[in-house]
Formats: C-alpha cells, sequence, structure tokens
C-alpha cells in the first residue's frame, strides 16, 4: 500500500491486481504470521504491511514494518533544540530539510517541556536532555554505521556519553527477547517502536489502530523475526513515520490514546522536536 501525498493529505493509490504481486499481507487476522514477503526500498532495506495478529477497535488493524541492515544505510538524530533553532517540524519537513528517506519519532519528549526528550539525548557534543531516567533501560545508539539497541539491564556498565548519538526510551523486549511486564497504566493507543535482531538489522513496527502495550509486546513475539531488545518510540497522534520509496512515499500517523485522545480522526502530522533520520543507499 503506497501513498502519494500533496502537503499532509494522504491519498491512498490502490493498484488492484498488481499489488496482489506487490503487496506482502501475508497472514490474515487470528493467524501466526510464518514467513514476510519483503519489498525492497534501498540497498538492505525493506517494507512490509501486515494483518495484526488481532483485530483493533479500530482502524485497518495493520503493522506497518521497515526493516534496514544500518552498513547500507546514514542513521542520524535530529533535535529542533540542537539543529533547528527550538523550532519542532513535522517529519515531512524533516525529511525534506535533511534528505532523509526515513522520518521517525526518536522517543518520547516532554509536554511540560516539549522540545526536550523524556530521557537521555545526545547528539555529538550537543545535548537536548543530559538527566538519566532511571526507569528507560532502552537506548538507541548511533556510531556511524553501527547502530544498536541496547538493554542498560544487560550491559549497565554502558557509557553513554562516549558514543556519537543515543536516546533513552522504555523497553518492550528485552535483549533477550523476553517479554517485559508493561507497569505503566493500562492504555491502547497509535504506537511505534524500534527493535533489533541477532543479524543487527533494525526495525521500526507501527500500528495506526490502537492496542494495549501487552498486546503489542505479544505481536511483536509472533513476527518471524527473532527480535531482541525492542525500545518504545511513541504513542498516539504524535507519532509519526515517512517513508519514501523508489514508488512513491508511505505516510503513516497515528491518532487513537484511550482516555485522552479516543478518536481516529487525525490525519496530519505533528511537529515533533526529536527524529530519527535516515538515509537508504541505492538498491543496486
Amino acid at each position: 500500500m503506497f501513498f502519494l501525498i500533496k502537503e499532509h493529505v494522504l491519498i491512498e493509490i490502490r493498484f488492484n491486481l498488481l499489488l496482489l504481486f506487490l503487496h506482502c499481507f501475508t497472514s490474515s487476522f487470528g493467524q501466526k504470521v510464518n514467513t514476510i514477503n519483503w519489498i525492497q526500498i534501498g540497498k538492505e532495506a525493506f517494507y512490509c504491511e501486515i494483518d495484526a495478529p488481532q483485530i483493533s477497535i479500530l482502524g485497518d488493524s495493520k503493522l506497518t514494518i521497515v526493516k534496514i541492515n544500518p552498513a547500507y544505510a546514514d542513521f542520524e538524530l535530529k533535535s529542533a533544540s540542537l539543529h533547528n533553532q527550538n523550532i519542532p517540524l513535522p517529519a515531512t519537513i524533516w525529511a525534506d530539510t535533511f534528505g532523509y528517506d526515513l522520518v521517525v519519532n526518536a522517543g518520547m519528549y516532554d509536554l511540560l517541556k516539549p522540545l526536550t526528550s523524556k530521557g537521555f539525548f545526545k547528539v555529538g557534543n550537543l545535548y537536548n536532555n543530559k538527566q538519566i531516567n532511571t526507569s528507560y533501560n532502552g537506548i538507541f545508539i548511533i556510531d556511524n554505521h553501527i547502530v544498536r539497541l541496547v538493554d542498560l539491564k544487560c550491559d549497565s556498565t554502558l557509557n553513554l556519553t562516549n558514543y556519537k548519538e543515543c536516546f533513552q526510551g522504555m523497553r518492550m523486549l528485552d535483549c533477550m527477547g523476553n517479554k517485559m511486564n508493561w507497569k505503566k497504566k493500562k492504555q491502547s493507543c497509535s504506537m511505534l517502536v524500534a527493535s533489533i535482531d541477532n543479524q543487527g538489522n533494525i526495525y521500526f513496527i507501527f500500528s495506526r489502530s490502537p492496542y494495549f502495550h501487552a498486546t503489542f509486546i505479544d505481536f511483536l513475539k509472533e513476527l518471524p523475526l527473532d527480535l531482541k531488545t525492542t525500545i518504545y518510540l511513541e504513542g498516539g497522534p504524535e507519532t509519526s513515520l515517512y517513508l519514501r520509496t523508489p514508488k512513491g512515499i508511505l505516510e503513516k500517523v497515528g491518532s487513537y490514546v484511550s482516555n485522552s485522545y479516543e478518536n481516529d480522526n487525525n490525519y496530519s502530522y505533528w511537529k515533533l522536536p526529536n527524529v530519527i533520520g535516515v538515509k537508504f543507499n541505492g538498491i543496486n
């Protein structure tokens, strides 16, 4: 499923019979996904959209998955407080400004200090937030073409100041791929997570349809990807995934949050203070 975008309006183009060959639906609701048929979008970069194992209360109940070998891509962190004169931008503008093929949320930000990450956030010698959040035990690290998702409970000696770029987030799977017990309040929402497998591939997994965090964690374990450390990036209408592919542009935005934003009406990117930007190498 690809989207042609004008400004922030989503116009879905369905390719009918061609879509049967290009699309990667490999499951139906309630059935386990055994294989994923990837669509290549760059060298060692792939995209897919599949049915979630469970139907949501809203929306299409799909999981959008992007898989990237970081050896063939350039990952960067960008922060409005460090790179854009304290002006947050929607994902589309972050992508256009810096030439990114993929833009996603770089963790959650503090609603009382809307330019500031809720956890430690560093780019080079600059800091968006120097404070370690003791309840955030997942770290997304970028060191040139080495990208890692680290579980601080497995590597408690990690010195975050040694790395070029990194930020903190809450774990959904630990370093062994075990499910975390989600101790925050029970809430369903649109959602975006980052994950890594044993081969070092990085995944971004998005759902506009709302699910409880514990349910989404179950989904991660059911995928045939052998995912390990997985970090929650964002939920609700702030959730953003922008993807430029050889066949067009895919834009995904979140909406629903139980008890605070209970609707499926958001179709615009919110302005984000902190993002992950990725540039793909060509397919050949």
